[in-house]
């Protein structure tokens, strides 16, 4: 694209001025003689008919030609005028006084300040932003016509933009990125800023269609686990409110979801009220929790197998996937050879929930060797990689993407990568494709933390081609969640939502645990480990004296009828909501009564 120029105010020597001047002041004497003649020649065009009138004079054809003398007088008065204001306009837009004048009075850069409108004159937001493109070196020019101001906040920027004189100005990713840099740098938080390389323009925008507060809708709930299986194809997960509607996306097709963020960002909120939409979809739910206390409001909650809170729990439960799936794998192995594929149809979703998973990788690192958390590494690894072929998936939630949180061989095995917040150089270079990145870096300078729940996710379109997508994650009601604290708001849909959608699940999946015992004796061991525990605490099953391999061999047993779904009396040993629990450990075995506390 190439801009009109835009002259640039310079300093001039007092020769040119005088002859600037010297021109300036022939036109405006041109232009009063025209004036004074004209008028001179109205005045004698009266006088004339005023005597001949007083005479009795005046005949028809005299009076005709008067008016029209008359007419011609007027219309070389109004262009005479009319010339005066193009010759003025033009002199006014080459004349390096005037631009040093508006330039003076606007507060803008040389060449800026024409043309301005009002609200740009004497704006000091407007002064400070041209100043910084100005700065850039690169011949911007504002397109005044596309600014937008906000009348009622001191005419405060909205939305502007500028485009480059020269062709090809933004063509190089180095002059993109130094635009952004000190625009983003020099403006402050907030904006979202665009830079066009086929068209060398950059706009920045505070305007947002995305909204600020995001409510889901009422989910259609599965009646059966053969409902849930039928719909699995179809079923469309909604993660929240995007510039152009819902963002969705298909289980069946994106699998496994990896969700980034900060503390405070809004990433344990999003990923609950996700879950809620799985539940609606009568997926059977996993959950490890990383932090331990997140999911206790879970643990009674329908369709909830099993919930861990500690680090032996969490790789008990991660197993107890792995083995789910390694099952599915041979059944449907052998069903496939009898010619049956049915089974593809007919298993019910899964869904495992790895939060906070940073913490539970640090905790894993300090208590176990290389090998055991190989162990770990394996299940996790296998889950990722064949979960998708037998509706197995995975919601990861982290606050970073190190190499030591998240293996660098598992990103690509999650096709639906979010960030909760504005995402950290790391997120960017990991999270996302290359050719997006800078797109990424730009949307998410404009999330701020007022807005938690703001989020960008990498999307595809029709032509293959990726972009972001910034969205607001929905804030749903969950167990997690109290109404009567909620904000006048969402209060009203909470209510409505739990008694529609949360309330409305149907308990369909057994919840189950571990039977705990200590391991009998390896025939290869001189002497039984375990022997002093089980005499001193036969009561307590202490899982952290458990290798990763012996954790793996606890065996799953049900806490439930699977077919009633009735508590199984016998099994509450067995069960971390019983008081007989056999993994309670005994009163202050750990010490904390031991401390005061009020």
């Amino acid at each position: 694209m190439t801009a009109p120029a835009t002259p640039q105010a310079h300093q001039i020597s007092e020769e040119e001025r005088n002859h600037l001047m010297h021109d300036a002041k022939g036109k405006n004497t041109a232009l009063g003689v025209t004036i004074a003649c004209c008028g001179a020649a109205l005045v004698l065009l009266g006088s004339a008919l005023t005597r001949k009138a007083s005479y009795g004079q005046l005949t028809p054809i005299s009076v005709v030609g008067y008016v029209v003398f008359l007419a011609a007088l007027f219309v070389a008065c109004v262009y005479s005028f009319l010339w005066y204001r193009r010759e003025l306009d033009t002199w006014r837009k080459s004349d390096p006084i005037y631009q040093a004048e508006q330039a003076e009075q606007s507060g803008l850069p040389g060449g800026m300040g024409d043309q301005a409108p009002g609200q740009a004159r004497g704006n000091p937001e407007v002064q400070r932003l041209c100043t910084i493109v100005a700065q850039l070196g690169m011949d911007f020019y504002p397109k005044w016509g596309e600014w937008e101001f906000d009348e009622d906040n001191k005419n405060a920027i909205v939305t502007y933009s500028f485009a480059a004189q020269t062709p090809g100005t933004l063509s190089t990713s180095s002059a993109q990125a130094k635009v952004f840099e000190r625009l983003n740098t020099g403006l402050g938080k907030g904006w979202a800023i665009d830079l066009d390389p086929e068209t060398d323009e950059i706009t920045g925008s505070k305007k947002s269609d995305v909204p600020k507060l995001a409510l889901p809708e009422m989910w259609p709930v599965v009646s059966s686990p053969q409902q849930a299986a039928s719909r699995f194809d179809k079923l469309e997960i909604s993660i929240g409110i995007g510039a152009a509607g819902a963002i969705t996306y298909k289980p069946k097709q994106f699998p496994h979801m990896m969700m980034v963020g900060s503390t405070g960002g809004g990433k344990s909120v999003a990923v609950r009220s996700i879950i809620e939409e799985y539940l609606a979809a009568g997926y059977r739910i996993f959950a490890v929790d990383g932090k331990g206390t997140d999911y206790a409001p879970y643990f009674t909650h329908q369709n909830f197998s099993a919930i861990s809170t500690n680090l032996q729990e969490h790789i008990m439960v991660v197993h107890k996937v792995w083995a789910i799936l390694q099952s599915r794998r041979s059944k449907s192995a052998r069903a496939s050879k009898a010619g049956d594929t049915s089974w593809r149809q007919t298993m019910t979703p899964i869904l495992l929930v790895l939060d906070e998973f940073a913490s539970m990788r640090n905790n894993l690192k300090a208590e176990y060797k290389t090998d055991e958390i190989k162990l770990v590494d394996r299940d996790l690894a296998d889950i990722l990689k064949v979960g998708r072929e037998f509706r197995v998936n995975v919601i990861l939630a982290t606050q970073d993407l190190k190499a030591d949180t998240v293996p660098s061989d598992w990103l690509d095995m999650f096709p639906m990568k979010v960030s909760a917040g504005k995402p950290s150089p790391m997120t960017i270079k990991k999270a996302f494709p290359e050719e997006i990145q800078g797109e990424v870096t730009r949307v998410g300078q404009s999330i701020s933390r007022t807005t938690p729940g703001r989020s960008l996710v990498a999307v595809t379109d029709a032509d293959g081609k990726n972009h972001v997508e910034l969205f607001q994650a929905y804030w749903s009601y969950t167990p997690a969640e109290t109404i009567d604290a909620a904000p006048d708001v969402v209060r009203g849909q909470w209510m409505e939502f739990k008694e529609n959608v949360t309330d409305q699940v149907p308990r369909m999946y057994a919840r189950e645990w571990f039977k705990m015992e200590y391991p009998e004796m390896d025939p290869k061991d001189k002497k039984d480990r375990f022997a002093q525990f089980r005499e001193d605490e036969p009561n307590y099953i202490d899982l952290t004296e458990f290798d990763v391999t012996n954790l793996h061999r606890l065996r799953p047993v049900p806490l439930e009828d699977p077919k009633t779904l009735a508590p199984i009396v016998d099994n509450a040993c067995y069960d971390p909501l019983s008081e007989h629990y056999l993994g309670n450990p005994p009163l202050d075995a750990d010490g904390a009564d031991d401390i005061i506390d009020f």
